[in-house]
């Protein structure tokens, strides 16, 4: 008879009752969290929220401007992701209205306090500190919606977070993008797709054009590809901790397409299907040890996710005052602040930072909301 080293009976256990933990918690997760391939609505401009099936788009044939033009922006499907009707909404539909954009929100269902308590368990099972409340809150709201792309057997999808705000000149900025992705990329004329989605030698997995601010190194500059493109918010007037990055690297009138090194906030990001199975992959392995952007910009940093940014950003979130008691519901989420009713933020015009022609302040309120310029 063979014979076999003997794992110690104390430490058999606690593996034993260590993976048994974390097998009941995602299967708690997934009892508790429902599936987002029940039904989704369409964000119409009247604020009605219809009921629709999730089904693939079909693709007339059109040159790769055109498409990126089109009323999803070139991407199979435009999803935003929300918890329900509220002044997000509503500002974005206006926005989308003035724009032409034909967005969707998939239903997510209501976070309990278990399931979210389920998620940060797991990061701190490992010694990890874990996301706090709110963290973990857009977590699993971000996972849900990667994994409802995957499910809808989309190609190509761009998420937005729905208090996002954009030029009203974002249809001719993102031609731009996606002329200047495809050079960056090298992508072959055959594949007419309008940001070289992955046929090619060296697909993308993230397009990351909505953040707060993004890292431009030497190395970033060896590769970068500039292009003109004018109704970018010059250097001076920007907001965040980047600027300095812009001031020396990418001159006003321009913006820059490289590999993601850093980059923080995700106010909007385009997804192939590989690249999201990528990123719900590497998720359930890190288990939500960092906040979900922090996380993507780590896998965008060493190579796990291949990543490109768009410097300076196209997308940013529009803000209420802060003066009037708004906090956001990550930050109020996290125990950093208790935002007021937010029915006050309703008719009361606030911000957007580095967006020069807001669509939202166009749209509710005839003006621009361009927020002041700072720096770190």
């Amino acid at each position: 008879m063979n014979s076999y080293p003997r794992v110690p009976r104390v430490r058999s256990r606690v593996l034993i009752f260590t993976a048994t933990a974390t097998i009941v918690a995602l299967f708690l997760l997934a009892i508790l969290r429902g599936s987002l391939m029940d039904t989704s609505f369409l964000l119409h401009a009247s604020l009605a929220f219809s009921s629709v099936v999730p089904t693939r788009t079909a693709l007339v044939p059109v040159s790769p401007q055109v498409a990126a033009a089109n009323g999803t922006l070139g991407f199979e499907k435009l999803l935003a992701l929300s918890a329900g009707p509220s002044w997000r909404t509503r500002g974005l539909a206006a926005a989308a209205d003035l724009v032409g954009l034909e967005i969707t929100i998939p239903r997510q269902p209501p976070l309990t306090d278990e399931a979210i308590s389920s998620f940060q368990a797991l990061a701190k099972g490992r010694d990890q500190q874990g996301p706090e409340y709110g963290s973990a809150k857009a977590w699993l709201a971000h996972i849900d919606l990667l994994r409802h792309v995957v499910a809808s057997d989309w190609r190509t999808a761009f998420i937005l977070e729905d208090d996002v705000d954009f030029d009203i000149a974002l249809k001719e900025q993102m031609q731009l993008v996606s002329r200047n992705v495809r050079d960056f990329s090298s992508t072959p004329d055959h594949d007419t797709s309008p940001y070289g989605s992955g046929s090619h030698d060296h697909p993308w997995d993230v397009l990351w054009p909505g953040h707060c601010g993004s890292l431009i190194t030497n190395e970033t500059l060896t590769d970068a590809h500039t292009f003109s493109d004018d109704t970018r918010i010059d250097t001076a007037a920007y907001a965040g901790w980047s600027k300095r990055f812009l001031r020396d690297a990418v001159d006003d009138g321009l913006r820059a397409i490289h590999d993601s090194h850093m980059s923080v906030c995700t106010f909007g990001y385009g997804v192939t299907a590989h690249g999201a199975r990528k990123i719900i992959r590497l998720a359930s392995t890190d288990n939500g040890a960092k906040a979900f952007d922090v996380a993507m910009s780590d896998y965008c940093k060493d190579g796990r996710l291949r990543c490109l940014v768009v410097n300076p950003q196209v997308f940013h979130h529009y803000q209420p005052p802060v003066e009037l008691g708004y906090v956001s519901q990550v930050r109020a989420g996290d125990g950093k602040g208790t935002s007021v009713e937010e029915d006050a933020f309703e008719g009361i015009m606030g911000s957007t930072a580095n967006i020069v022609n807001s669509a939202r302040c166009r749209a509710l309120f005839g003006t621009t909301c361009l927020a002041p310029p700072w720096e770190l």
